[in-house]
């Protein structure tokens, strides 16, 4: 009973270690005032409204690889919604966007909560899984 919750106790602690990184960077991305230049920048930019989506998508995935999903909604939902609702997007089909973003956030590396969560399950499971082939 004691390992199981010793095993619990260290898992709980690699996770939130990987959150708090998550969560020092995204502070640091919002206080360096990159949200509102981005801003600036899409809003600027003269394309097609799918093209911007697409652009807005890819910088989702970006930022899944450095940031945990809460960091990535608090910094960029108030840059981005208001860029979506004029360009005629509905704001509830932006916030599904964004939540399936998210959950690809957690498996991507470097950051890749969920990866680590199996790595602890699974100690057969290499981090370096591709590297190998």
């Amino acid at each position: 009973m004691s390992s199981s919750l010793l095993e619990t106790g260290n898992m709980a602690a690699m996770t939130f270690v990987i959150l708090a990184g998550a969560l020092l960077l995204g502070y640091f991305v919002a206080i360096t005032n990159i949200p509102s230049q981005l801003a600036a920048l899409i809003a600027g930019a003269e394309v097609n409204r799918y093209f911007i989506l697409t652009g807005i998508i890819v910088i989702y995935l970006i930022l899944g690889c450095v940031m945990s999903g809460m960091a990535m909604i608090t910094i960029t939902v108030p840059v981005f919604l208001p860029v979506i609702v004029a360009l005629g997007f509905d704001p509830i089909w932006f916030g599904i966007m964004i939540v399936i973003m998210c959950e690809l956030a957690a498996i991507t590396p470097p950051v890749g909560i969920n990866i680590f969560v199996i790595k602890r399950w699974l100690k057969r499971f290499p981090l370096t899984l591709f590297s190998r082939v």
